[in-house]
């Protein structure tokens, strides 16, 4: 589900950017969007500063196996 624009930080250059808050799997988590500097799929909504590299990891991790 399409839930507007967010601000999005990337785990691995650090960098934020704005992309669409789109649903991840029917749940309340935000699906990453891939970063426009480096390409990346390790991305998180920028709200979870601190939380979010530890709560994304698994779906990092996940999307790596595909």
């Amino acid at each position: 589900m399409y839930n507007g624009m967010i601000k999005f930080k990337c785990n691995d250059c650090k960098q934020q950017f704005t992309a669409a808050d789109m649903e991840l799997m029917a749940t309340n988590l935000t699906a990453p969007q891939p970063c426009p500097h480096c390409n990346s799929m390790h991305t998180y909504p920028a709200r979870l500063s601190f939380v979010g590299p530890v709560i994304y990891r698994h779906t990092w991790e996940k999307n790596e196996e595909k």
